[in-house]
């Protein structure tokens, strides 16, 4: 059980780092904890040592050194080109309304016309529930919208079809992947609350030792 909720703390060790800096008084960091985890104790304790030189993983060089991936339809210059018949667009886009990201009845009109939307509205949807995505992370709200990795996923694929007209809009299709993915990791982890209590800190040649105490809220 300590290996499963060790893994569970690893991904903001870079955050326990900083705030170890600070040794006068206990520091608290916000972890989400799946609530089906079945412990004797709502709080343990756990100790991590961190050596003085700390490498970025290799999962984290590849996220930073990622290229925008390939597109997978053909794009020409014309204004009045369509959503392709083989996209998923409006499947996914219907799935965006269902969750509520997506309010705006001119959007909706967009999703659902008759025939395939024109491409350039259609990417400036695309955008727009990116941007509710992120403020839904903002506030805590993902959970409460029904997000699931699936959506995230989804969101990957049209911006990877739409990237050539979302870099017209003068965004990063990069960027909005990592950000997909960033949010998928939140949802994916986000069943339950806790928090890390940093109880001591120690330095030594070897490096820092971190004592934590982790609580589950109930």
């Amino acid at each position: 059980m300590r290996k499963l909720l060790l893994k569970l703390i690893l991904f903001s060790l870079s955050f326990v780092h900083l705030l170890a800096q600070d040794t006068q008084t206990p520091s608290n960091l916000i972890l989400n904890l799946p609530n089906n985890i079945d412990y004797p104790e709502e709080s343990m304790r756990l100790t991590i040592q961190l050596p003085n030189k700390i490498q970025p993983s290799k999962e984290a060089q590849d996220l930073e050194n990622r290229k925008t991936i390939g597109k997978k339809f053909d794009f020409n210059s014309n204004p009045f080109k369509r959503i392709s018949s083989k996209s998923r667009y409006r499947e996914i886009m219907q799935g965006m309304i269902s969750k509520g990201l997506i309010p705006s009845s001119y959007d909706r009109r967009i999703i659902n016309s008759a025939s395939s939307p024109l491409i350039e509205p259609a990417a400036r949807v695309v955008i727009r529930v990116y941007r509710a995505l992120l403020q839904l992370e903002k506030n805590s709200r993902l959970r409460a919208h029904n997000i699931r990795p699936e959506d995230l996923e989804d969101m990957k694929e049209l911006i990877d079809e739409l990237q050539r007209q979302i870099k017209m809009f003068t965004f990063q299709p990069s960027e909005m992947q990592k950000d997909m993915d960033r949010i998928k990791e939140v949802v994916s982890k986000a069943s339950g609350r806790g928090s890390i209590n940093i109880t001591g800190v120690k330095e030594s040649d070897d490096g820092t030792t971190i004592e934590l105490e982790i609580s589950r809220e109930l």
